[in-house]
């Protein structure tokens, strides 16, 4: 399933959905387990805590703004914290959608890891796919 930037409420939390059938929450049920960005996506893999699903959420057309790498990196995942559609901060003027009509982002994990970008939008994947 993709969702298109401007599909997206401003301020959702992204952290829980429903994907078909399948209730997620990304906060309490999954450790992120990878962070990858190849050729202008931003991929983000999760394997359930309890059972070990895993499914991947891939950012489309990606700037990164800000990466900020905290003191404290775990080999066991992360843990999500906050995802979300915002505002930047251009020029003094807070903007929704930049001139190639992309979303802006916020991505926080609560080991310090946090991630702002421009995105045209999300696609929900069942399964990670190995280097995109």
């Amino acid at each position: 399933m993709i969702l298109k930037s401007s599909e997206i409420k401003r301020l959702k939390d992204l952290t829980q959905f429903d994907l078909g059938a399948e209730f997620r929450d990304l906060h309490n049920d999954y450790d992120c387990t990878r962070i990858q960005l190849h050729e202008g996506t931003l991929s983000l893999s999760f394997r359930h805590c309890r059972h070990n699903s895993v499914f991947e959420i891939a950012f489309l057309a990606v700037d990164i703004v800000a990466f900020n790498v905290g003191d404290t990196l775990t080999s066991n995942g992360l843990t999500i914290m906050i995802l979300n559609r915002s505002d930047a901060e251009v020029d003094g003027e807070y903007l929704e959608f930049d001139t190639k009509e992309r979303g802006y982002f916020y991505l926080g994990f609560i080991e310090d890891i946090n991630i702002q970008f421009w995105a045209a939008g999300l696609e929900y994947n069942s399964e990670p796919k190995e280097n995109r």
